[in-house]
């Protein structure tokens, strides 16, 4: 890992304002959650957090309760928590003074996002005070989405720590007030739920608060994979959720910024549709961004199954077609029959990159990359031997989303090379 970031020249002053503000989004895969995760020992971070919610949020739609703008409440997931890059994650249960931590949060967000041109940064500061005022239908659904998420997860990873933290049913209710704001299925949902926490004794009782709960966390998340939601279509759509999360456990070649480790697939989903939000103005074609996002938010979901196949692993690169096609299969096949079809199809057509949306959403995860290896010094370069040619060669299909980024891109591997972070090309 580097501890000096490097300098990228970009003359267009708008574009630099684009990318210092996507690179300064690394710095919530930092940020870590009190929620635990399910494939693995370890909490969550921000920025796994804000991909499964947005996710969850697309795939739990038709569960709203009332008509919303999609596309608004995606964008609000994907930036909700920018602002615990300054003002750090505050746990829900922590009784934390709310004004004081709303002012931290406020300064967080006009700093981060005012590094944005200021149409993006007054639009990115206006969801966000959406989000947080909750008063509008998407900002409601959105923040229900957001509590949902983790009240889940207490009861799947086997973490007793509501017990421990001394929280009860009331202390419970009063934070998932949102639930009011959905579907009746979603407030069922959070109601059994809740009942089975209750029922296992990881949450304390209000009415005995002197009686120590059983918490038997261990048997509560064998026994979650039983608890029946209100149908069957919402209870595919939950397990399928579930499932997804182990998408935080799949590693790529991509060494992050913010922290000595590599980057993993759910961390990346969310750059990539961060960089969407701020870049399709630079697509060669009008693309739909919503679909854009659709496709990046679920580009990588096959790995779960396939595995990584680094760009530049010709060995690991044998057999992924096969091996994502028939992961394609099984994950999205978890899902009712139209949302199946329609994921997998958006999958699809990111795979074949014929269509403007899926070419631009390409351009994103070819992008992404190249960013991280320049303001890593090209340390993952060097791991595989790469030279320019290889790059230029792997990434040029940027150009077929966006000639003006390509146009970046050559830029960008020109002063990689002329900064000795990658080998030019016999």
């Amino acid at each position: 890992m580097t501890t000096e970031m490097p300098h990228l020249k970009i003359p267009n002053q708008r574009l630099e304002s684009q990318i210092a503000f996507v690179m300064e989004m690394d710095k919530l895969k930092s940020v870590d959650r009190m929620t635990k995760i399910i494939c693995q020992d370890r909490v969550e971070n921000d920025a796994e957090h804000s991909w499964h919610v947005a996710l969850m949020a697309l795939v739990l739609e038709p569960y709203a309760g009332t008509k919303v703008d999609i596309a608004r409440v995606v964008k609000m997931l994907l930036v909700h928590d920018v602002v615990e890059i300054d003002a750090g994650d505050t746990y829900i249960y922590a009784n934390a003074d709310a004004d004081q931590q709303f002012q931290e949060e406020l300064e967080g967000a006009n700093r981060i996002f005012g590094l944005l041109p200021k149409d993006q940064a007054e639009e990115l500061t206006s969801l966000w005070h959406e989000f947080e005022t909750r008063e509008t239908a998407e900002a409601k659904y959105a923040k229900a989405i957001d509590r949902l998420s983790p009240f889940l997860y207490y009861g799947y990873s086997g973490e007793g720590c509501l017990v421990a933290q001394g929280v009860d049913e009331a202390m419970v209710r009063a934070q998932m007030v949102s639930m009011n704001d959905v579907s009746s299925d979603l407030k069922n949902l959070f109601e059994t739920v809740l009942a089975t926490y209750q029922k296992f004794g990881v949450v304390r009782d209000s009415n005995n608060p002197s009686i120590e709960p059983a918490n038997q966390h261990n048997k509560l998340a064998d026994h979650m994979h039983t608890v029946q939601a209100a149908n069957e279509d919402l209870a595919k759509r939950i397990q399928f959720v579930v499932e997804i999360d182990k998408l935080k456990s799949i590693i790529r070649q991509t060494q992050i910024l913010s922290v000595d480790r590599l980057e993993n697939d759910a961390e990346h989903s969310w750059n990539l549709a961060i960089m969407a939000v701020m870049l399709h103005e630079y697509a060669n074609a009008d693309v739909d961004l919503l679909r854009v996002l659709k496709m990046l938010l679920i580009h990588d979901i096959v790995e779960i199954d396939a595995g990584d196949a680094p760009i530049y692993d010709l060995a690991a690169q044998k057999g992924k077609e096969e091996r994502e096609i028939a992961a394609a299969e099984r994950l999205f096949g978890m899902l009712p029959p139209v949302l199946c079809d329609d994921l997998k199809s958006l999958w699809n057509e990111f795979e074949a990159h014929q269509t403007n949306d899926a070419q631009f959403a390409r351009s994103m995860d070819r992008l992404s990359p190249l960013l991280y290896n320049f303001y890593t010094k090209g340390v993952r370069w060097a791991k595989f031997g790469v030279s320019s040619n290889d790059v230029l060669e792997r990434l040029r299909v940027i150009a077929d989303g966006s000639q003006a980024l390509w146009v970046l891109g050559e830029s960008i591997i020109e002063q990689s090379v002329d900064a000795g972070f990658l080998k030019r090309s016999a």
